[in-house]
Parts: C-alpha cells; structure tokens; sequence
C-alpha cells in the first residue's frame, strides 16, 4: 500500500511564496453536505460541515488560535490570565462579575453600529429553552448581563459557576438585534435562511454578480468589507461552497494543478477521504500541502435501548463482539506516515473520549472480536437459532435490527459506506441477524433522531465534541442528543461532577469514571477515531492558523499568492 507524507499542523512553519498578489479571488471548497437555509449559529451547528460554513459569517467576544489559546474578536482585549478568568471586581453577595469591552466601530455589513446591545441581545436568545441551543441550561449560570456603555458588557455568576460560564462564553455568536423581530430564534425563520452576522464572509444577496455563477446545490459567501479583522495582505472576494458526494471527481478538481477561476477546481478540502485509492491519487503532489490536525471525534452505533433485546446490556455487548473492527480499518482505511512513523488513519476507541485531549480511560481494552462467544451470549439472553439455523429468534419471531445512518455524511463508495456494508454481512453470516442499514437524506435523519419519527433499532453516527467534550445530553433523559435513550443515576450523577467541577484534576477523573461506566455498558459501539486530514493548494496561503473543528476562524488572514 502507498503511503502520504503529513506533517503535524503544530509544527509547520510558514515559508511565504513571493509571487504576484492580485485582487478578486475566490476560494472553493466542497462539502458532502450543508443546509444553505439553516446558516444560523443555534440550529445550523448540529453538524460539522454546518460549524465551519457559520464561522465565517459570524464572530465571538473571543476566539482560539491553532494551539488553542484565546485570541480576541469582537473584544479588545480577552478578559482572560493563566487560562484563568480574570476578574475585575467581587460584588457583594459573593458573586463574580468581569467587563468584556468590545472593539470600536464594530459594525454590521448593512452599516449599523454593533454594540454591547448585541452582545447581551444574543445571549438571551441563546438562553431561550425556545431557541434549542444545546448549551442554554450553562448560559442560566449567567446570573446577569449589563450593558454598562455601548462598548461595555458585564457579566455576573456565582463563583462556583465560573469554569461552566468561562467555557460557554465564546461559543456564543453574536446576532444582530435589528434583524431579528421575534423573541425566539427558532428553525427555519426568516433569519435562518437569509442570515447576516458579523464575519469576513456574508451569503450573496440577489442583484450580486456571483449568483449569475452559481450552480446548483452551491453557496456562495461575498466579503464583508465592515469585517473588522481583515489583514491587508487579504485577496480573497468569495467563497464558493460546492456539495458532492462523489469523493473521486472532488479530489480531481484538487490534484489537477492548473487551478481556474471557476467551479472546476477546489483549493482546500477539509478532511480528505480515507480511502487507500484516494491517497494514491492525492499523494506526491507538488501544488498541495497536506497537514493533519487534532480532532476530538468518533464513530459509533448507538443502540436505542429502550427497544426489546438492545435493552439488556450483555446483548449488547455480544453486538460488539461481532464485529472484527480492526480488519475494517485495515481494509478500507488508508496508513499514513507522519514525522517518520507510519501509522494507521483510523484507530480504534473504547469510549467517547479522546485521551489526546486529557480526558477518558486509555487502560481499558478494546474489545475483540468473537463471534463464538457473541454466539454463547446470544443463546444465553434467550436469541437462538431456529431449526434450520439460518435465522435468530426472539420468542419465536425472527430478529430484524434496522441501522440508520446520513446519506450526505457516508457517500457511496467512502470507508464508512464499506465499513456499514461488512458490519451487515456479519451480522447476517455469524449471528443469523438480519440487519437493514437505510440511508436517509440529512433532514429525514436529523428529524428521525430529534422528534423520533420514525423507528428504528441502530445509528450509525459520528460526532465532533466542543472544548469542553461535555456529553452531558448524549445521556441525558427527554434530551433530543440522547438518541441511545440510555441513562442512568451514577452516570448522571458522574456527568454533573464533570460538568459543575472546577478543577482539572477532578474533571479527568470524572471522564474517567464516565469513560468506564460506558464502556461496560454499552449504550453505543465504540468504533473508531479518524485522523482529520486536510489538503490545500500552496497558492492558497493561510498561514498554517487552522482552529480544530472550526477551521475558517482566520481566513480574514488568509490570501493567494499565484506564481
């Protein structure tokens, strides 16, 4: 098998082109999936790909640089020492209060003044349970908001709340006040479809130039020139967001070195697929860059537990056996060689946490694969063959387990798709368990999960946790993220203790603990990690400043430079 040469983004050194420098860019970049009529920061960021697209249209009060330190946006300065909120003064009643001040002249792309009105405007909104954020129950930590001036906000909590409030702060974006009539941001508005934020990059509006140019399944986002952060080597007009499942003709777009101005190229993909064939077409070429970065992500199958069989653990548990996860892996994904040491792009987990973050268990073992004793669960919990020994039963009627999973997230032909494939074929061949993988398209799938629709026995799913890996909601009863319907009193009870701790020792153990209960019980199979690739022209220079899952937090910095 050939291997790719990738360098650790940590450790790559800017070495600037000295070519011409032109005006009127535009930068594509292709998606297998995106809602261009959810760009709002509270519904569109359910996914990745909606994450990354939101960041550029929106800003924060603060924000992180590639090693993850605080940088300001919207504020002057971070209100931040030793990783530590620094607070101004101590109200009495023993509570904390610290002063965010903005930046001057902030403004809208439509002229208007954004001031310390906006900033507390859309924090209620995200605070509204209405609203749907998934972090509004540690926005109520916030006892109070001031508008102290127009530059000026103030926020007031308990002290013991400050971890919890230090850690949602940012990930707030700020909404223009003037736009929104209602009280609640809810799915679908006016808003969501036609949005506006404060960000380098804004969606066209008719009348634009660009909208005689796109095609279909396309977003387009024009510069904002009120941008507040833009650098003066910046060249970039538009971005141009193309949606195709297909991975091989994508990846044509980018090997091939003469780049267009059109939508015949793509100058940076995000996360290149994984399949060995991909990286004998992508490898060695010399118009690209590639780099690896940190990604707190996994695979799994949720098991809905509240359903007959997935309701008992050790069923469960002899799922998992039945799986050979490490001859997947080895089958259909790619071995990658960074720093000198070859080593596989996808790796397998044990739980929901990344020990290169700091937090889970990394001593437990993963489990292996064995059908046989699979089998002996199975015939133990009551599942057993019928007389012919081609189907398992359940009193007395055949089992048939049915796996969801998104079209637009597990493209036709992609490691994922393979990997759902085999894992039917060995339910079928070893367990006699019929299993009917259904893809459905992102809607269906998002509505399936939030509002239960529709039936159904297992999700294959992937997630890409926050800063804080809080997977509070994922176990969490009545939670719409709980797609497992598996909860627990000592898992809650672990859950708050992460979530309320303040300290980092105590936050680890936690994990720890958290980390543990889930693997023995079971509530998902934990499948794999896979490292996040990307691939970017070298024309395209972005000063190595890529913030993990976000990406496009300082593109304002990034330019082309065309020899």
């Amino acid at each position: 098998m050939r291997r790719l040469w990738l360098f650790s983004l940590s450790f790559m050194t800017l070495i600037p082109l000295h070519g011409q420098v032109k005006q009127g860019y535009s930068l594509f970049y292709n998606v297998s999936y995106l809602e261009p009529n959810t760009l709002d920061p509270i519904h569109g960021t359910y996914y990745l790909e909606g994450v990354q697209a939101i960041e550029m249209i929106y800003s924060r009060l603060w924000t992180w640089n590639k090693d993850l330190a605080m940088v300001p946006d919207l504020c002057e300065i971070v209100p931040d020492r030793d990783g530590v909120i620094q607070m101004l003064k101590r109200e009495v009643g023993n509570l904390n209060k610290w002063q965010v001040k903005l930046k001057k002249d902030l403004k809208w792309p439509d002229g208007k003044p954004l001031t310390a009105e906006d900033v507390k405007f859309s924090f209620n909104r995200y605070k509204t349970p209405e609203s749907g954020f998934w972090g509004s129950d540690a926005l109520e930590l916030i006892r109070q908001i001031k508008i102290v001036d127009d530059q000026t906000v103030e926020f007031v909590c308990n002290p013991n709340h400050t971890m919890q409030v230090r850690s949602i702060l940012p990930l707030v974006q700020i909404l223009p006040k003037h736009k929104l009539i209602r009280q609640v941001l809810v799915r679908g508005s006016d808003f969501s479809r036609n949005p506006m934020g404060s960000g380098p990059f804004q969606p066209v509006s008719e009348g634009d130039p660009a909208i005689t140019d796109r095609i279909s399944t396309s977003v387009i986002l024009k510069r904002n020139n009120l941008h507040h952060d833009w650098s003066t080597a910046s060249n970039i007009d538009y971005v141009k967001i193309t949606q195709e499942r297909m991975a091989a003709s994508v990846i044509n777009k980018l090997v091939d070195d003469d780049r267009k101005e059109d939508w015949s190229t793509v100058d940076i993909i995000l996360d290149i697929p994984k399949e060995p064939i991909i990286y004998e077409n992508i490898e060695g070429k010399e118009h690209l860059d590639y780099w690896i970065y940190n990604s707190n992500s996994w695979y799994g199958i949720a098991f809905n537990t509240s359903k007959p069989i997935l309701d008992n653990r050790d069923v469960r548990v002899a799922l998992t056996l039945a799986i050979p996860v490490e001859k997947l892996l080895m089958d259909y994904y790619a071995q990658v060689t960074i720093a000198g040491l070859e080593r596989p792009s996808a790796t397998r987990v044990t739980g929901p946490y990344n020990p290169l973050w700091g937090l889970g268990d990394d001593t437990l073992p993963t489990r292996a694969y064995d059908p046989q004793v699979a089998i002996q669960m199975l015939d133990h919990q009551g599942i057993y063959l019928n007389s012919k020994g081609d189907k398992r039963l359940y009193n007395d009627e055949p089992v048939t387990l049915k796996m969801i999973y998104h079209a637009g997230r597990v493209p036709l032909g992609s490691s994922e798709s393979q990997v759902i494939g085999d894992i039917v074929g060995y339910f079928r061949d070893k367990l006699k368990i019929e299993l009917n993988a259904v893809d459905l398209d992102g809607k269906t799938f998002n509505d399936v999960l939030t509002n239960r629709k529709e039936d159904y026995d297992m999700v294959f799913i992937s997630y890409e946790l926050g800063w804080g890996s809080n997977i509070e909601t994922l176990f969490t009863e009545d939670s719409e993220s709980n797609i497992t319907n598996y909860t627990s009193p000592t898992l809650s009870d672990y859950l708050i203790g992460f979530s309320n701790t303040t300290s980092s020792k105590t936050r680890i153990e936690y994990s720890k603990l958290i980390h543990k209960h889930l693997y023995e019980n079971a509530p998902y199979i934990f499948l794999y990690r896979v490292e996040k690739i990307a691939a970017i022209r070298k024309s395209l220079q972005t000063r190595y400043n890529f913030v993990p899952r976000y990406f496009f937090t300082h593109i304002s910095d990034w330019f082309f430079e065309i020899r």
